[in-house]
């Protein structure tokens, strides 16, 4: 790509956008230089590090005066390319001026349209109605066909070049430093009739679109002409805030929990003072009563002793219940090194519950404890019960009697259809059955006379 200067003098189109952001970003000012200065910053790097790298130790530094001549340079190139961007961008607005207000005027007319045919609907609808409030109505619709048909015959003629001449003398007027580069807008003639007449500004220059348009298109030339763009300039600005909330709520955490520490460290010494005190008192006690035991003291001295010495238990107990209560005040998050000695205990495999061993890993272990003297080799030496003797039928006969032989004489077709023969008492319920049996089947075998007729 050519450089910037002969660029410039040439006069040729090439991507200014992209160039801009380059010197944006070299110089530190424009809305291009929070995205493009972590690149530069990154590429001067490499390239000092590969300078210090061929030079030795020495590392290449230009000179102040040097510096500050490239930096001027940096930043006049940066205007012109801001300047010349500026008024390719006014030349674009022009254009669109046109295509924006031919739209304009169409919808324009659309509106003034359907007003006339709104009205003429709404006499019709009244056109058999008497009244006061029905003539008013008619009236008031006739005299809006009577406006909407001169409006319209005003707005259809007017020169839309015209029109783009009167937006873009109104944007540029609101934007002076534009105005001051860019080629001046000299109304016509009839361009200043048209922009002083009240009823263009009424129906087209003052319509709420128009109005729009004008003002993002000042914002876009101004931004083109100074570099900043206040969407990209309010993120900033947010990010901005946020990191310092985000600082501030680090820094409070920092301060909670050094008073968090501080509050953990106190306890820690006043539980340490009642564990001192706690060793003190009861070895004073065993000391006296080992003397006493040995009989190197009397009994005056060890009276007089033992009661000039009841402080230190009473210290004790003091010590222990501030201990306690210290401890029951404690808050969650208060950390304290003594809890660390348990922690392997409830946490690590200390605390995890083991399987139950297997019934023959119990009876091992059993066996290597006890001996003989274990239970389920006390069952096994025991003597078990006959069980494989069965009960047998009430009928049946034993295991080593013979069969008995079928009569043959009552061999037949109702030989063992008879109830056999009961040997014993059975239940009632049983008995009662049978009878039952018993008598629905001799009802069953009645007889009666046959009748027979000769």
């Amino acid at each position: 790509m050519p450089p910037v200067a002969d660029m410039w003098e040439d006069d040729k189109k090439g991507n200014l956008n992209w160039e801009i952001s380059v010197l944006e970003a070299q110089t530190g000012k424009g809305k291009s230089m929070w995205k493009a200065k972590a690149m530069l910053a990154k590429q001067e790097r490499v390239a000092a590090k590969r300078a210090k790298a061929a030079a030795g130790e020495e590392t290449a530094q230009a000179e102040p005066q040097a510096a500050e001549s490239k930096a001027e340079a940096a930043e006049e190139r940066l205007r012109k390319l801001r300047v010349e961007k500026t008024r390719r961008k006014a030349h674009f607005v022009r254009g669109r001026a046109a295509v924006f207000m031919r739209r304009i005027v169409r919808l324009e007319k659309q509106r003034l349209l359907r007003k006339a045919k709104k009205a003429r609907q709404r006499i019709k609808e009244l056109k058999d109605v008497e009244g006061p409030d029905a003539e008013r109505e008619r009236c008031a619709a006739e005299k809006a066909i009577s406006t909407s048909e001169a409006d319209l015959k005003y707005v259809t003629p007017l020169p839309i070049a015209d029109l783009a001449q009167c937006v873009m003398f109104r944007l540029l007027e609101r934007c002076p430093q534009v105005k001051e580069i860019v080629d001046a807008v000299v109304l016509t003639p009839k361009a200043a009739e048209i922009n002083a007449d009240k009823r263009v500004q009424q129906h087209i220059l003052g319509e709420a679109k128009t109005v729009k348009f004008i003002r993002d298109f000042t914002v876009d030339l101004d931004n083109a002409l100074t570099g900043v763009d206040p969407h990209k300039m309010a993120l900033e600005r947010r990010r901005a805030k946020k990191a310092v909330v985000r600082e501030e709520r680090a820094a409070q955490k920092e301060r909670e929990l050094e008073a968090k520490r501080a509050r953990a460290q106190e306890k820690k010494l006043a539980r340490g003072l009642a564990k001192e005190d706690q060793p003190a008192a009861d070895g004073s006690g065993d000391e006296l009563m080992y003397v006493d035991r040995l009989g190197g003291h009397d009994s005056d001295v060890s009276i007089s002793m033992s009661e000039d010495e009841p402080a230190p238990r009473a210290v004790t107990e003091a010590a222990s219940k501030r201990a306690t209560k210290a401890k029951k005040g404690r808050a969650r998050d208060d950390y304290d090194e003594d809890d660390d000695d348990r922690f392997a205990e409830i946490y690590g495999e200390a605390g995890a519950k083991k399987n139950r061993p297997g019934q023959r890993a119990r009876r091992k272990k059993y066996e290597e404890m006890y001996g003989d003297e274990a239970n389920h080799v006390k069952l096994k030496r025991k003597p078990k019960k006959d069980e494989a003797v069965k009960r047998a039928r009430k009928d049946a006969p034993g295991p080593g009697a013979k069969k008995p032989r079928r009569d043959t004489a009552g061999a037949g077709a109702g030989a063992g259809t008879g109830p056999a023969p009961q040997t014993q008492s059975v239940h009632p319920s049983w008995e009662a059955k049978r009878r039952e049996k018993e008598l629905l089947a001799k009802a069953k075998e009645v007889k009666g006379n046959r009748i027979v007729f000769d």
